[in-house]
């Protein structure tokens, strides 16, 4: 219990970092010359989960490219490995179209060994959070106790 604890708060560290690169990319005002004319760089079209998300996706993706080398060399752990990656992945993406279909859009699943963590961009009340890790609960099939969430405020359910 106390490994899944200690990875859900990794993952949680991960995903507070991307939003607090949020608040330190905005840009800050500086006081030009009007003979000086230049542009200022495009703002971030995404939100700091919508790039966790792909950064994650981006380093599965090497992730499994690498277990398919090893798993051609020959080594069976790696094809083992691969396949929980795959099946990790796609309880993952699951997780996250539902939340998204109850209309939670901006949010991040992680799922480590055992623990669940969810990120959401949005304040939640505790009836929301009840529902949203209920609904963890019988997508992942891990215990109420191995679910993490985190809402917008930093307060964790």
């Amino acid at each position: 219990m106390k490994k899944h604890f200690i990875h859900a708060l990794l993952a949680l560290c991960v995903v507070c970092g991307a939003f607090c690169l949020r608040e330190k990319s905005q840009p800050q005002t500086m006081r030009i010359p009007v003979t000086q004319v230049f542009s200022y760089p495009p703002e971030p079209t995404q939100t700091p989960l919508e790039q966790y998300g792909e950064k994650r996706e981006r380093e599965r993706g090497e992730a499994i490219a690498a277990l398919q080398t090893l798993s051609q060399e020959g080594d069976d752990r790696a094809e083992e490995y691969m396949l929980k990656l795959v099946d990790r992945n796609e309880k993952e993406m699951a997780v996250e179209g539902a939340l998204a279909a109850m209309g939670y859009a901006q949010a991040v699943c992680a799922i480590r060994e055992k623990a669940v963590s969810i990120c959401l961009q949005e304040k939640l009340g505790e009836e929301q959070a009840q529902k949203i890790m209920e609904l963890c609960v019988k997508m992942t099939g891990e215990c109420i106790e191995n679910v993490f969430l985190m809402d917008e405020c930093g307060y964790l359910w």
